[in-house]
């Protein structure tokens, strides 16, 4: 097939090549007439539905604005809904079943069409403008980073193994200089979409074989699977990853580098279409004007990560016509529907700019926690303030004025899907005597919702209170605890307590003659209740995730690298203490005794260090100048220690490993000190780089900012001895439990001491 060929035609032979693979995969099955019958249905189903996708899209690719039907409209928002990856195929295609809007004649071949496009693959597909930030204007390489991403997760034998091995690599391709530091964030969104498209695809094939079996309509099935979750793709991620998850990323990040680095010298193949036709200006005009009539509620997923976008895509706007139609596609885009039809017009007219890819990458991710979300249209069912008020002995549930009454019943399924899913992991959450409100906080646009303890009322905002239902239910547990433990009626507990201990420290630092800390936290960024309300968020997410559910209403966060929009924050497993989140909240309230377990398993007690942590400390050991002293009280420096060390033995190479013997089991060390090794090669291979530049340029290596030896110019012939005091200065640094920090407390200093002193000795 030639480049020129018609894009209808390519995308028939991608998918005559998906259904070969089908059939392969389904040929045991074959065994009867009926079964033979049910697979050439199942074949003719798929087939049709991307004729009428091409056929949609081609009708629509030259009529005039006047002659588009508002359905055909309909219908390709709903084919791009699952084309941009907002949520998940499936429950896009569930809607789009349910959906009155679309004729009932229409609904199987577009719920068909928007099946074939997983099953082609042309589903989460990244912009590849969105690569920009790593590779500048090189089209090619921007097309070569997003195809070695997807080649990776569609080869892997598990797309999630891939995501992590790929997070890793990448990392350490920054640390080394091959990608931009500019990149680390796009790099993971674009790698969760990529794993995404894997195992969707995966999905489908499942589902077809399934539907053979029980001698079902795919489609028919669908829903069913939605309820089971049995659906991978709509599957949260598990947060942190396995220990053998861990071991199996390691193995493929030599390969993962390599490739990334060759990316840089080699040529890469042109960049090629995507299979897909687009309709005209006008079709997504009177879409976006649809859109609106629909008038479905607004979704924070959308609207918050556009909101924080907002200066950063205006300044990727040229033309004054240009920035009023972006400032438009900002305001416009409420919901999913209204985002396509603003995003295609947008691009449409003055082409993908890297700022409007990049936001639209951060909603696309974003919407990943509305994947197990039920389907609900305008005027739907739902629970009335009344029956929410019974049922949780709420005081109130009030809505302002300017609410749509079609919206209302959205809300209160809404709070009633996030307190029957709190209660999951807190069984005994009691919301007895609290009032709900969604509408506008008396903070305005300054927070995405609001907990307020004086009349201990919860505002959510409609368009950005979906995602931070946990953190302001955890504020009200903190209230409860300040009125129970405290007498205190308008305060929190862990503000109290802070408090009260700030001043038992003042009060001894007074009495040894030194200032006290009279500071207040109320008000501050880090306020001890703000704190634990973060906490709680990931608390909440990450023990439902355990059990294979998400929650959007509930909790934005999906894991420690892609934490979501409300401010969730997992704890830090490579700290020498537990994390006290579980413990703090089993004083406030009951805690499912398998999430207890889990939680305590992983954070607690029995926390075992993994690679993603010990990674990052390697990529962030601090590298001060060697010219640098430090008193002998400060304890063990590895920058003024292992120079002299190495020279003197240089078997002590790798001795650094038995710091990490208390906190990795045996088992698991292999992984970790594989990865730190790699990820200290590379930054010595980027300091190695800036000294030979700066050499090259006539200058001195001890100017060059960061670690730098001082002294004699640097003699390349020493590169090798010079490379092992920085890697080893690096790993030793990164195996401490103080992050490489000298610390001031005699104990501290003694055991940092003991411990080196032990690993010379080989102990």
């Amino acid at each position: 097939m030639t480049p020129s060929a018609p894009v209808s035609v390519l995308r028939r032979r991608a998918f005559g090549v998906a259904l070969a693979l089908l059939v392969v995969s389904g040929a045991a099955l074959l065994h009867s007439s009926s079964t033979a019958r049910q697979h050439s249905d199942a074949t003719a189903a798929l087939a049709k539905g991307v004729a009428f996708a091409d056929s949609l899209s081609t009708r629509l690719s030259g009529m005039s604005v006047s002659g588009i039907e508002e359905h055909d409209a309909l219908a390709i928002l709903y084919l791009d809904r699952v084309r941009l990856g907002l949520g998940s195929p499936f429950r896009a295609i569930e809607y789009a079943l349910r959906d009155k809007d679309v004729p009932t004649l229409m609904r199987r071949p577009l719920a068909m069409a928007m099946l074939a496009e997983v099953l082609l693959g042309n589903v989460y597909r990244t912009p590849t403008e969105a690569f920009a930030v790593l590779v500048g204007s090189d089209a090619q390489g921007m097309a070569a980073h997003r195809a070695l991403i997807e080649d990776v997760t569609n080869e892997a034998e598990d797309p999630r193994i891939a995501e992590i091995a790929l997070r890793y690599a990448y990392q350490i391709a920054i640390a080394r200089g091959s990608v931009s530091s500019r990149g680390s964030a796009v790099i993971v969104t674009a790698v969760a979409q990529a794993r995404d498209r894997a195992l969707a695809r995966r999905d489908v094939e499942a589902l077809v074989r399934d539907a053979r079996k029980q001698n079902m309509d795919a489609l028919d099935l669908l829903p069913m699977w939605r309820v089971a979750r049995r659906f991978e793709v709509e599957h949260p991620l598990q947060d942190p990853p396995s220990r053998e998850d861990d071991r199996a990323a390691v193995r493929l990040m030599p390969s993962l580098l390599e490739r990334i680095t060759e990316l840089k010298v080699l040529p890469v193949p042109s960049v090629i279409a995507e299979v897909m036709s687009q309709p005209s200006l006008g079709a997504w005009e009177v879409a976006a004007k649809l859109a609106v009539r629909r008038n479905a509620p607004p979704q924070a997923p959308v609207v918050v990560p556009l909101g924080g976008f907002t200066s950063y895509v205006m300044a990727g706007a040229g033309t004054q016509v240009e920035r009023i139609a972006t400032q438009r596609f900002l305001t416009a885009s409420r919901n999913e529907e209204h985002l396509v039809a603003e995003y295609r017009s947008l691009t449409g007219r003055f082409g993908e700019r890297p700022q409007t890819a990049i936001a639209l990458l951060n909603v696309a991710v974003s919407m990943r926690t509305y994947a197990q979300e039920r389907p609900w249209f305008p005027g739907g069912e739902g629970p009335s303030s009344v029956e929410l008020e019974a049922r949780y002995g709420l005081a109130r549930v009030t809505f302002d004025n300017r609410t749509p009454v079609a919206w209302r019943n959205y809300y209160t399924r809404m709070l009633a899907d996030a307190v029957d899913d709190m209660r999951r992991v807190l069984p005994a959450l009691d919301v007895s005597g609290l009032r709900i409100h969604f509408g506008d906080t008396p903070l305005k646009e300054r927070a995405l919702a609001l907990h307020d303890p004086l009349s201990r009322t919860i505002y959510f905002p409609l368009a950005t209170g979906a995602g931070a239902m946990a953190h302001e239910l955890s504020h009200d547990l903190d209230w409860q605890a300040a009125r129970r433990v405290d007498a205190n009626r308008i305060g929190y507990h862990s503000d109290l307590d802070a408090r009260a201990r700030r001043r038992i420290r003042g009060e001894e630092s007074a009495a040894n003659g030194s200032p006290r800390d009279d500071a207040s936290a109320a008000g501050a960024p880090d306020r001890p209740t703000e704190q634990f309300a973060r906490k709680a968020d990931w608390l909440v997410a990450s023990a439902l995730a355990r059990s294979g559910r998400v929650n959007g209403y509930l909790s934005a966060y999906q894991d420690s690298w892609i934490p979501g929009y409300a401010s969730a924050s997992s704890p830090r497993r490579d700290l020498p203490m537990r994390d006290a989140t579980l413990a703090t909240m089993q004083n406030y309230t009951r805690v499912d005794p398998a999430a207890s377990a889990a939680v305590d398993g992983i954070w607690g007690h029995e926390r075992v260090v993994g690679v993603n942590e010990m990674l990052r400390r390697t990529l962030l050991a601090p590298m001060p100048r060697w010219d640098q002293r430090r008193s002998p009280m400060a304890g063990f420096d590895a920058f003024t220690t292992i120079p002299r060390a190495l020279r003197i033995a240089p078997e002590l190479s790798g001795q650094w490993t038995c710091l990490l013997a208390t906190r990795i089991p045996t088992r698991h060390q292999g992984a970790v000190i594989e990865a730190m090794t790699m990820a200290a090669e590379a930054r010595v291979d980027q300091l190695m780089s800036r000294w030979q530049g700066y050499l090259n340029s006539g200058g001195s290596p001890s100017g060059v900012r960061g670690a730098a030896p001082t002294g004699a110019p640097w003699n390349p012939t020493n590169e090798r001895l010079l490379r092992n005091e920085l890697r080893e200065g690096i790993l030793w640094r990164a195996a401490r439990y103080d992050d490489g920090k000298a610390g001031t407390d005699f104990v501290e200093s003694m055991t940092r001491t003991h411990s080196w002193a032990d690993c010379q000795k080989g102990e």
